[in-house]
């Protein structure tokens, strides 16, 4: 089972799906808009909060490993580095589903994922060792990537995708030639080297430049000249190797995206095959050294990504209204056959939202119990008198310790 720090591995998985009305109830947008204003993260937290159970050791340990991330901010700034990271290395595992990849692409690609994988446990390692957390959550993951690192081959590996990167990074420019239509627009190109030195000024550009400053019109001839001192693909051949590509006639759009990924962009999709076929020799000799960590992979890492910045959020959110001076408290979880719920100083985390964004409202807190006595309550007074305000300040603190994080109460 992968590893889950909203649920224990040993834990029923069984939840109840809150309703539309339930959320707009709740004000669980609300609440969101609260936690962050990064839109990518709210769908990803909307997931995990619409889900409540009533497992009394699910709870407990969301609750814990919660604490962690309030006690530690450090854990927090390293967690959402760690966030950042993870997204690298999702984006990358997606792209390697891609079968049109170039086969060089795809092993700069798998080269990248592999070094963000093993930052990622080295980070993760490094933040947990040095502190004194307590959950079992927490704990688990320290030991998870404790071992992965002490796992024999896990320096090995550090060191060749190191040195294959190297390797790889040698290529520091590509020639091309590009003919042109008689509206001169690009019609056909082709790759005429791959070199391992970049093109400098006193190379190509400084003989465009002195072309442009020419009153010559043209340049008769597409002779390379001195153009043959940058380095062909095979260092032992004195040929060049070329290969050709089709420019879009559709479109003739010179803008290149530029995207994370290795080869995710019009220019590169272009090339795939030539450049592939030119740096044969190179990706099989990548190829056959990468063969040995073919099934290193993301773990379960990536699934942690929502479950992180849960934590983190409701951590930075709860840290800001203590300093606004509202209570916030551990909740402690009862038996089943107990019946009982009791808050003391209890107030709606919406009018704690509004005090930390700005807004000089005073907050009166209550306390509220249920109990053997205490089944039914009946709630009066007059229009805006705060009846559904303090109704809701009770389903958004149940629904709170649910969630496993600190309640709006003492």
């Amino acid at each position: 089972m992968k590893f889950s720090l909203y649920y224990p591995n040993d834990a029923d998985r069984s939840f109840q799906k809150l309703s539309d009305e339930a959320i707009n109830d709740m004000s669980l947008d609300f609440i969101l808009d609260a936690l962050t204003e990064i839109h990518a993260e709210k769908p990803q937290l909307r997931g995990l909060m619409t889900q409540l159970t009533s497992d009394p050791e699910v709870i407990r340990y969301r609750r814990d490993i919660f604490e962690d991330f309030l006690r530690f901010p450090q854990l927090r700034t390293a967690m959402s580095e760690l966030v950042l990271k993870l997204a690298d290395l999702r984006d990358l595992e997606r792209f390697q589903m891609d079968g049109d990849a170039s086969a060089l692409w795809s092993l700069i690609n798998r080269l990248r994922e592999i070094d963000d994988y093993i930052t990622c446990i080295t980070m993760i390692k490094n933040t947990l060792t040095g502190l004194d957390i307590t959950s079992k959550g927490m704990k688990k993951l320290r030991q998870i990537v404790t071992d992965i690192a002490q796992e024999s081959g896990f320096d090995a590996l550090k060191a060749d995708i190191d040195e294959m990167m190297k390797k790889a990074q040698r290529i520091q420019s590509v020639t091309i030639g590009v003919n042109l239509d008689k509206f001169l627009r690009p019609e056909f190109a082709g790759i005429v080297s791959v070199n391992d030195t970049k093109f400098t000024d006193s190379g190509l550009m400084s003989r465009f430049k002195q072309f442009t400053d020419s009153k010559d019109e043209l340049h008769h001839g597409a002779n390379l000249g001195k153009n043959q001192r940058f380095h062909p693909s095979n260092p032992s051949s004195k040929q060049l190797v070329t290969g050709t590509f089709q420019v879009s006639a559709a479109t003739h759009d010179v803008h290149i995206d530029r995207e994370n990924v290795t080869g995710k962009d019009p220019l590169s999709d272009a090339m795939r095959k030539q450049v592939t076929d030119i740096m044969r020799r190179t990706v099989n000799d990548i190829k056959s050294t990468i063969k040995k960590y073919v099934n290193i992979n993301g773990y379960s890492l990536i699934n942690l990504m929502s479950e992180i910045t849960f934590y983190n959020r409701f951590a930075e959110l709860t840290d800001r209204i203590m300093a606004a001076g509202m209570p916030m408290c551990k909740p402690e979880i009862l038996p089943y056959e107990t019946r009982d719920c009791s808050f003391k100083d209890i107030y709606n985390l919406k009018l704690a939202i509004n005090k930390v964004g700005g807004e000089d409202i005073n907050i009166i807190t209550n306390d509220f119990d249920f109990d053997e006595k205490h089944r039914i309550y009946i709630l009066t007074g007059p229009n805006r008198g705060g009846k559904t305000i303090f109704t809701q300040a009770v389903g958004i603190a149940m629904m709170m310790a649910q969630w496993g994080v600190y309640v709006p109460a003492r």
